[in-house]
């Protein structure tokens, strides 16, 4: 997605392949007050998914995805300090971290399928 005004038109299909692929109806989602999802509100109401917002300036409120962000940096950063490595390397430490996260066995499935949904939307 290159600009946050492109997710009226990336959200059906992002729709779309969670329902062919995992055979899943999106019910409902929670989403912060960004001004990007207003083109959204019609499309939720005629597709029957509830749509939530956070509260204004708490990213507390947002739960597993802060969690799972924060573990994806730290570790991140943690590899690049037990190599020595300077900052400039940082992509490269995220990508793995990332890929060891999303392909580990001990994660459980639910998890594993919100990391890997968070990294394709960035």
């Amino acid at each position: 997605m290159k600009t946050k005004l492109s997710v009226h038109t990336i959200f059906p299909q992002f729709k779309n392949l969670v329902e062919n692929r995992f055979q899943l109806k999106i019910k409902s989602v929670y989403l912060d007050n960004g001004g990007e999802f207003v083109a959204l509100k019609h499309y939720f109401t005629t597709n029957g998914i509830s749509h939530y917002t956070t509260a204004p300036h708490t990213s507390q409120q947002n739960g597993v995805s802060e969690r799972c962000h924060r573990h994806l940096i730290e570790t991140g950063l943690t590899l690049l300090h037990d190599a020595s490595l300077p900052l400039q390397y940082w992509p490269y430490a995220f990508y793995t971290t990332a890929t060891s996260l999303t392909v580990s066995p001990h994660l459980s499935f639910t998890i594993n399928r919100r990391l890997k949904s968070y990294l394709h939307s960035l």
